[in-house]
């Protein structure tokens, strides 16, 4: 019978992890038990780490996407949206997965297992930071894979003491993370701050040239990046591309003119950088529901 995963509207997993006073859980996962051979996009407010045992598994964590082969692992953070799918390696396509061929532990539990205090030094010093840090995922060293392993080996053998054991490894993998994921927080951060930057200096161009013949080569000329990276940059921030958002500028400004001056459709529409008035009207009409001349007439 095939797995499943089980989730709300919000794809928020229903799955309960381990119990109250021992909130984890360890899974082996072959892929090929779940349904459509892949662990579909969920999340939940539990951490999780992946060990992969076979085959090449493709994780993806928000918009961020890892590749990782056996002996590989990765920490995934609270409240993150994330699936995982087998991967041919020599080809990178997303494959069916057959029995035993693509197998994981999984290891889902409460942030609480390291840490139930709020108010403790640990929790201030080395949980909160991680679970606040903005980080998608992280992956594992060597190092820190071996201590899942033996987690996983403590967890299942079920010895006297293992709750203990098992949350003595946790503890370790927390405080080796701790920097790690501070460290990418800083790194993101960087990255949104150097994203506004150009952004900003993009759209003042495009703002003082609205009126021009402006093209996407002209503006990543000004923020010097390729234009590749310069689409990137607004769809990471604004979710449109540049020439959506000199588009929008443009229409903003021809509305205002329609409003506050008299001057002929045609004027308005070559003042603010389309090449005719049917031009501005496709744009128009896609954006108001209208022509440029009903606008002014409902408006006014």
């Amino acid at each position: 019978m095939e797995q499943k995963t089980v989730v709300d509207t919000s794809l928020r997993e229903l799955r309960r992890h381990g119990s109250d006073d021992f909130p984890i859980g360890i899974y082996r996962d072959d892929f090929s038990e779940f349904e459509h051979g892949q662990i579909a996009w969920h999340w939940h407010d539990e951490i999780q780490f992946d060990y992969i045992i076979k085959g090449t598994i493709l994780v993806q964590v928000g918009t961020s996407e890892f590749v990782l082969k056996p002996g590989e692992s990765i920490f995934i953070n609270t409240g993150m949206l994330h699936r995982l799918v087998p991967v041919d390696e020599k080809r990178r396509e997303l494959i069916n997965s057959e029995s035993d061929t693509h197998v994981i532990d999984s290891f889902v539990c409460s942030w609480k297992l390291a840490e139930s205090d709020r108010l403790s030094r640990a929790y201030r010093e080395c949980v909160a930071p991680l679970l606040l840090a903005k980080t998608d995922g992280l992956v594992l060293s060597k190092e820190e894979s071996q201590l899942l392993r033996k987690m996983a080996e403590q967890y299942r053998k079920k010895e006297t003491g293992y709750e203990m054991a098992v949350k003595g490894c946790l503890c370790l993998l927390w405080a080796s993370l701790v920097e790690k994921g501070i460290s990418a927080a800083r790194q993101i951060q960087l990255k949104e701050e150097r994203d506004l930057a150009r952004i900003k200096e993009a759209m003042t161009y495009m703002q003082q040239n609205f009126s021009c013949k402006v093209s996407l080569e002209d503006v990543a000329q000004v923020v010097a990046i390729s234009k590749s990276e310069l689409c990137r940059c607004f769809r990471r921030v604004l979710k449109v591309s540049p020439m959506e958002y000199l588009i929008q500028f443009r229409l903003e400004e021809a509305s205002r003119q329609l409003l506050s001056t008299d001057k002929s459709v045609t004027q308005i529409a070559l003042e603010t950088g389309f090449d005719s008035p049917s031009h501005l009207g496709r744009f128009f009409l896609k954006e108001f529901g209208c022509t440029p001349r009903q606008y002014r007439g409902r408006k006014r």
